[in-house]
């Protein structure tokens, strides 16, 4: 799926946002982000 529907600007954004209220991060999302 994520071939077909990669990581954009906007989720990179939401899951950093996440993460600060959170504390945890989301991986798979954090390793397509490094690649925009």
């Amino acid at each position: 799926w994520n071939k077909t529907d990669p990581v954009d600007e906007w989720e990179c954004r939401r899951a950093g946002l996440i993460k600060s209220i959170q504390g945890s991060s989301n991986p798979v999302v954090e390793a397509d982000c490094l690649n925009l």
